[in-house]
This record gives structure tokens, C-alpha cells and sequence, in this order.
């Protein structure tokens, strides 16, 4: 191959990686963007809730969160946040 040929597919290779970079760094971009949008959502709901209970509205009670709480988690890291007990391993 002739260096000529030689040189021009280098240039292609190396643009080809840049633009693989860029897409790269612009998916990571859009993830971000997705989480900090999911985790704003999350954020605004828990704000929602508590004040639902703190207010003992529509029917919220500090109780009944609780029940729900404990129904629904199952990691002990997050259990324990909430002050519920750790759930029984079940070895079958």
C-alpha cells in the first residue's frame, strides 16, 4: 500500500475514534441527565408523601407509611433507615 493510502486511512482511524469519544461522552451526558431527572422525581415525591403524613393527610399516618415501608423493602441498609426490623433469611 502506498503511503499515500497509508496516510489517509490513519486520518480516517483517528477520526473515527474521535467521533466514537464524542458519542461516547454524549451518551454519558444523557444518563446523567436521566438520573439527576429520575432522582429530582423521586425527590419531589418523598417530599409529597411527607407531607401527607406530617399533615395526617388522606388518610397518611406515620404508621401506615411505616407498614408500607416494611412491606416493601427488602435491602437491610434501607430497612434500617427506617428504623424496621431485619427481615429472616430464608435458606431453602
Amino acid at each position: 500500500m502506498s503511503q499515500e493510502y497509508s496516510d489517509k486511512l490513519k486520518s480516517v482511524r483517528e477520526k473515527i475514534a474521535k467521533y466514537q469519544r464524542e458519542e461516547r461522552d454524549i451518551l454519558q451526558k444523557q444518563k446523567k441527565a436521566e438520573r439527576n431527572r429520575t432522582m429530582r422525581k423521586h425527590s419531589l415525591m418523598g417530599e409529597w408523601l411527607q407531607s401527607q403524613v406530617d399533615q395526617q393527610r388522606d388518610g397518611w399516618s406515620e404508621e401506615k407509611l411505616i407498614d408500607v415501608l416494611d412491606a416493601f423493602l427488602r435491602n437491610p441498609r434501607d430497612r434500617k433507615l427506617f428504623g424496621l426490623p431485619e427481615l429472616e433469611q430464608n435458606n431453602d
